[in-house]
């Protein structure tokens, strides 16, 4: 049987994640005081129209009278003209401020893509799909990358699913919620719940982190899924710190053939007609005997 050797490169690595928290800044408050604003700023009318009163004597003239009449329109068109450019006032500055706030949110949304793409990336990179092993055999220079001292070292890729952003995305300490301009607090906790998890990214276990591990199901499924865990693992580690062996029933045995070939299931120092003799057994007091 010949042999293939393999060069271990030093590894190459993803671009580092940020994992810095972020905490968003609170969403503006709604103005206070406004009516006892709008008040004040009527009293000097509602002095004017107090002195009206002198024009409307018993004893005044028509002409004073028609006087009065003129200054009680004046005076009334006067306090709503500054009614309405109070709330013309408050509503143009409030809209500034939500204005800045949502621009606010717009350039973190940016930070949080970015961030979300740089980890999705990694996470790719680092725990590629079944589908793709075949490709980085084949390209040959990440072929048993991980060593021992590695922080990955005995993880496997067992499905996908959701994983909090890297950067965690922090809520505020806010005023009560019916103090809040509505609009800018239902962005943000908008803003949360759409970026503060990523959908469909590789979930992995480690294997030094269990005793045994267990894949539970319908006999293909359970095979197919298995295939796919030795599969990744054998790809990334070296035989020299990975071994598989496989003991399965005689029945069962033909379905495990295609372990033999993974350098991984060579027993040491053990030989029979076709070379290295393989850690696949019947028998698991055989397979104990042959690791020794």
């Amino acid at each position: 049987m010949s042999h293939i050797v393999v060069k271990r490169p030093p590894r190459a690595l993803p671009k580092d994640v940020p994992t810095d928290e972020i905490v968003l800044q609170p969403p503006p408050e709604l103005p206070r005081g406004q009516q006892e604003g709008a008040l004040m700023q009527l009293l000097p009318m509602l002095g004017m129209g107090g002195s009206v009163v002198f024009f409307f004597n018993p004893n005044a003239q028509p002409f004073m009278k028609i006087m009065g009449m003129v200054m009680i329109a004046s005076t009334v068109a006067m306090g709503v003209s500054m009614l309405v450019r109070y709330r013309r006032g408050n509503q143009g500055q409030m809209a500034d401020i939500r204005r800045d706030y949502l621009r606010y949110l717009s350039q973190t949304r940016r930070a949080a893509l970015d961030t979300a793409k740089a980890q999705r990336d990694a996470q790719y990179y680092l725990h590629p799909s079944p589908e793709q092993l075949w490709a980085l055999v084949a390209e040959g220079s990440r072929v048993w990358e991980r060593r021992t001292g590695d922080e990955d070292f005995g993880q496997v890729r067992v499905g996908l699913g959701p994983q909090a952003l890297a950067t965690p995305l922090l809520a505020p300490e806010t005023a009560p919620v019916d103090q809040l301009e509505p609009l800018t607090a239902g962005a943000m906790q908008r803003f949360l719940a759409t970026h503060g998890t990523l959908e469909d990214l590789p979930m992995a276990v480690s294997l030094r982190a269990f005793y045994h591990v267990t894949v539970s199901g319908d006999p293909a499924t359970v095979r197919g899924t298995t295939r796919a865990l030795v599969g990744s693992l054998a790809s990334l580690h070296s035989p020299e710190d990975l071994v598989v062996a496989v003991a399965a029933h005689r029945d069962t045995t033909p379905e495990w053939e295609w372990a033999k070939w993974l350098p991984h299931s060579q027993a040491p120092g053990v030989t029979d007609g076709a070379g290295s003799r393989r850690l696949i057994a019947a028998d698991p007091q055989e397979l104990e005997d042959l690791l020794g």
